[in-house]
């Protein structure tokens, strides 16, 4: 190789790579063709539970692992959809979006062997976990709930820079708020939800856990912190547990992040 064409060659590595990336992570909406498959399996996940007759065997049991997967999103936090996802589920906390995930691969297995006594108890066992209240609100037939004062505190951050983070908190939808960061900043990445909490006074909340990651701040006027997403979930979730900001599970808001995860 030429001594030019190693320049250009070097030239070339230097030009900004062309990234076509609209969604940040965990905020991706499904194609119609995908939301039209997801509410269909969902009215047959209710129509089960709610005691009527299976029609179609092979594909209500589809239909049941498309539910399954929509929870599993959610306990998971793997997919460049599972905060849209949990959003269209009432914010449903990753605890519970787990053991529904579990309860619905037991309906799945009660069908398949036509076990009506397995199917019982899964019914009533879904009554416990409020998995019905979650399927009307992805159906539009109920509205998620939400206390006054509460919030939500989020870490956002890049598939790129994973351990750059933005730590902050907000009285609005966390989705809202990405969307107005994003703008704001002109990111040629746009930020994503990597986790986040459910907390009874989101100030006081934002303002402690600043003070427990001070060492990682890039900017002292800044939200931006140099550290590792585990990392900072662990300590947040620790400052939470113990100032007792998380919102309680069982109540009409979502529970807390434990890690890893958006509880």
């Amino acid at each position: 190789m030429s001594r030019v064409e190693a320049s250009n060659a070097k030239m070339r590595e230097l030009r900004p790579m062309k990234i076509v990336q609209k969604w940040g992570f965990g905020m991706a909406p499904p194609k119609a063709p995908t939301q039209n498959e997801r509410l269909k399996s969902v009215r047959t996940v209710l129509a089960i539970l709610n005691g009527e007759i299976v029609q179609d065997l092979e594909r209500a049991l589809a239909e049941v692992s498309i539910v399954k997967g929509l929870f599993n999103r959610v306990a998971r936090e793997d997919q460049w959809d599972w905060f849209y996802v949990k959003g269209q589920l009432g914010y449903v906390p990753a605890a519970a979006a787990k053991q529904i995930g579990f309860a619905l691969a037991n309906l799945r297995l009660a069908l398949k062997n036509n076990d009506e006594l397995a199917l019982r108890d899964i019914r009533e066992g879904t009554k416990r976990l409020q998995l019905l209240k979650y399927l009307r609100i992805f159906l539009g037939e109920l509205a998620p709930t939400h206390g006054p004062g509460a919030g939500w505190l989020y870490i956002l951050s890049t598939r790129e820079m994973s351990s750059y983070l933005k730590i902050g908190m907000t009285t609005r939808s966390v989705e809202e708020r990405v969307r107005e960061i994003n703008a704001a900043t002109g990111v040629l990445v746009p930020f994503g939800i990597w986790r986040c909490w459910r907390v009874t006074d989101p100030q006081r909340a934002e303002k402690l856990v600043h003070s427990a990651l001070d060492e990682f701040r890039v900017r002292g006027d800044r939200e931006f912190f140099a550290v590792e997403i585990s990392d900072a979930a662990k300590t947040i979730s620790s400052v939470l547990n113990e100032s007792r900001l998380l919102v309680k599970s069982g109540s009409s808001e979502d529970e807390g992040s434990s890690v890893p995860g958006c509880t």
